[in-house]
């Protein structure tokens, strides 16, 4: 028998008869299915106490109906016999309290080659192990790095492999390595065996039930009370979950929603009765007109008071009717697999909301031994459209002479081929809000925005055209739109199509997989004059825009000439700030802004370059979401930079949840365009010729007020020491507020505007010299 120093391999795993077990690199792995908590419970108790007898201490992870046992001698940088005689001690326990091994289960994600080449294998694993994880990388807690595992499958008709990853890496880190090592012949396919469903109970055995997702769904958001105090309870004792208490509810909400939306996958809120759930109202709206999967939990009075006009009563059922794809209350406990089963698959398949309500009297129930684990699905796919429209199309473009592309957020998986399209048609490229995440890098087509954020050189892309090619975007300003060309749209959902105006050529099916069918078929264009005109008058835009981000601007002459009509107090202009960010901020910065002049700031002046994201509220249009959207993608990853373009009336909404980027440790860098105004409300009324009144702000000193509950604050009043400031906020460790006093009547001109929009303005400010805007 090898004595305690002798490193051992899979053979003398053999020899011991330990079926049960493998070697995952330095470690002896099983994993067993207890059944039940308390059964997996006691046993976790009767292994412990044998680690201690022989000074042993195996790692135990329990995850209902999973318990995970990894067994390694750290001083001689393997396993050794010592940890044979453990294993075969764990296995006699676990035969004894009839639990069975489940060596197959997975957690994680799960990689296969499609070659039946044994050395194409072991080439996709050198490109996927060869990590120099650096410990700053490493996003768990306890400081571990990160450790990868495999197995090898028979079951397949190729050599298959499998590859988990043992402790929480941020997602871009993993990305970044998977697609390494898909680039050396790998394949991403699901793994059915892979429990994504995860029971947790106290010591009493009172059981509630959480889920994940693909290692997803690990934040939960919410306020504590009633009938979730089972559920709450249940994360406080599951470390692979964060609970984060939010002041109001529908920042948790927002908060959810701004995960959903980054990692495309399931992420959770909760709600107490009555007002607590209705608080989640408009940040599940917000999710719903994003398509984002997002599981709301939410309270309800005891089952025998339901009806009865019970304290805090209210029918959830019709509460969520609107914003939910799915709803429905919890009876029993029995219950629990089969709806949350359908909850989660309904929100993860038609991307929305799904709202499950528990009664006060069930969430402490417990759930029956034997209680089956729920599956999950994603969304159906999504195939190219049909060959007649995919051909009608083509027909079209081919009998323009110019076309102008307008591309959406629904075409940003499709870069590449959606370059290539415009390159072989010459075509200039409006991009949507929303697509400037995607097509903003290295695009030699784009023209900017369209709509109020627009620019005059997509007025002129749109007025030259021939042929409108709409691809992947729902853009919902008609006015803005050109009239009597010949559109084509390509979107994946038929309601979407036709629905902003006349489509003469529907195209539904995948923006790639059709594009990848249509390039081929329609004919280069030789003329570039289409594209360059939109192009130049772009860069000209582009040119007088950087004048007002200068800081000097209004020290120079024609500054000091425009800034008595347009910033008689000297207060420094939004674009110096917004520029300021753009060159300080980090290549893979999440950007969040509030609906309104902020968004303008950030459309004009900041890059989506890189590995950069933009989320906001784009479709609902709410105010207050910005910070709240910024606390949830923070929450994903403490290490990742994330800057909240935040208007004053929007961060005053929800101002209470700064706390919880304080006691929560989430950095986030919230920019507040403090100009004491509801921006583009004022502007809203002097295009109408209305004059300005309701919208001045009477703020508080904002720095002062971070300051006050721990944040670092920063208050800038000065245009010159911008640059300085937003420097000194990004380079903080910690969560930041920076105030800047931004001029309220700088003014966002449309992309063409019109002489009625001129002449309100005129008389707007004519009014507004004898009323008061308060």
């Amino acid at each position: 028998m090898p004595d305690e120093k002798t490193v051992l391999g899979a053979s003398d795993v053999e020899e011991a008869g330990l079926a049960d077990w493998r070697i995952v690199f330095d470690v002896l792995h099983a994993r067993f299915e207890t059944g039940d908590f308390v059964t997996g419970l006691a046993l976790v108790d009767r292994i412990g106490e044998a680690a201690e007898d022989v000074q042993h201490h195996p790692d135990l992870d329990l995850s209902y109906p999973i318990l995970d046992v990894r067994l390694t001698s750290h001083d001689v940088g393997g396993i050794t016999s010592r940890d044979l005689e453990m294993a075969r001690t764990i296995s006699g326990y676990a035969a004894e309290a009839g639990v069975a091994a489940r060596p197959e289960a997975v957690y994680g994600l799960e990689l296969a080659l499609d070659t039946p080449d044994h050395e194409a294998i072991r080439d996709f694993w050198a490109a996927l192990l060869a990590w120099d994880v650096d410990e700053d990388e490493v996003a768990d807690p306890d400081g571990k790095r990160p450790t990868i595992w495999f197995q090898e499958s028979d079951e397949h008709d190729t050599p298959h492999q499998r590859w988990h990853l043992d402790v929480r890496v941020p997602p871009e880190v993993v990305e970044g390595r998977v697609r390494a090592a898909l680039d050396a012949g790998g394949t991403l396919v699901s793994d059915e065996d892979a429990p994504a469903f995860w029971v947790l109970a106290d010591a009493q055995g009172n059981q509630a039930c959480l889920t994940t997702w693909q290692g997803r769904g690990e934040t939960v958001w919410g306020v504590v009370g009633d009938a979730l105090n089972p559920f709450t309870d249940a994360i406080r004792r599951e470390e692979r979950l964060e609970w984060v208490g939010v002041r109001h509810e529908e920042a948790g909400a927002f908060a959810a929603g701004a995960q959903a939306q980054l990692t495309d996958d399931l992420a959770v809120c909760m709600g107490t009765v009555g007002p607590g759930a209705i608080h989640l109202l408009n940040g599940l709206y917000d999710a719903k007109k994003s398509h984002a999967p997002v599981l709301a939990i939410v309270g309800q009075v005891p089952r025998e008071e339901m009806g009865q006009d019970f304290f805090q009563e209210v029918d959830n059922d019709k509460l969520f009717a609107d914003v939910a794809v799915w709803t429905q209350t919890l009876a029993s406990p029995e219950q629990l697999p089969e709806l949350l089963e359908a909850a989660v698959n309904a929100a993860l398949g038609e991307r929305g909301v799904a709202v499950l309500s528990v009664p006060g009297d069930v969430g402490s129930l417990d759930v029956p031994d034997g209680t089956r684990t729920p599956t999950f699905v994603g969304p159906a796919p999504v195939g190219a459209a049909s060959a007649a429209q995919v051909q009608a199309a083509a027909t079209a473009i081919d009998a323009a002479d110019r076309v102008t592309m307008l591309v959406g957020a629904g075409a940003r998986h499709a870069r590449e081929e959606v370059l290539a399209l415009a390159e072989r048609l010459n075509a200039p490229m409006v991009l949507s809000l929303k697509a400037k995440e995607g097509f903003e890098e290295d695009n030699p087509y784009e023209v900017g925005q369209s709509g109020l954020i627009g620019n005059p050189a997509t007025t002129e892309a749109f007025a030259a055209c021939d042929v409108l090619l709409m691809l992947g975007t729902d853009f919902p300003y008609k006015e803005f739109l050109p009239k009597g060309k010949t559109v084509v749209q390509v979107d994946t959902r038929p309601s979407h199509v036709g629905r902003r105006t006349q489509v003469s050529h529907p195209v539904v099916g995948d923006t790639r997989l059709t594009l990848q069918a249509l390039t081929p078929m329609v004919a280069k264009k030789r003329s570039g004059k289409h594209l360059k005109a939109a192009r130049a008058i772009y860069e000209e835009w582009g040119r007088l825009q950087a004048r007002l981000a200068d800081p000097k601007h209004d020290k120079k002459l024609l500054g000091r000439l425009r800034s008595k009509a347009d910033n008689p107090e000297h207060r420094i202009r939004p674009e110096v700030v917004a520029a300021a960010v753009e060159r300080h901020a980090d290549d893979d910065t999440v950007f969040i802004t509030d609906t309104g002049m902020s968004t303008v700031w950030l459309s004009r002046f900041v890059r989506m370059t890189g590995a950069r994201r933009l989320l906001g509220s784009y479709n609902l249009g709410s105010m207050a979401n910005a910070m709240p959207q910024g606390l949830g993608a923070q929450a994903l990853d403490r290490r990742r930079q994330v800057v909240s373009f935040s208007g004053d009336g929007g961060l005053t909404m929800l101002m209470g949840d700064l706390i919880t980027a304080v006691s929560h440790d989430l950095p986030v860098k919230i920019v507040v365009f403090d100009n004491g105004r509801l921006g583009m409300v004022k502007l809203e009324m002097e295009q109408a010729g209305l004059a300005e009144f309701g919208t001045v702000l009477h703020n508080p000193d904002f720095a002062k007020l971070a300051e006050a509950i721990g944040m670092k604050g920063i208050r800038v009043s000065d245009p010159g020491d911008v640059d300085g400031a937003v420097k000194e906020a990004f380079a903080h460790p910690g969560p930041v507020l920076l105030d800047v006093l931004t001029n309220p009547e700088e003014v966002s001109i449309p992309p063409k505007p019109t002489l009625e929009q001129g002449w309100g303005f005129a008389i707007a400010k004519t009014k507004e010299f004898v009323v008061s805007p308060e």
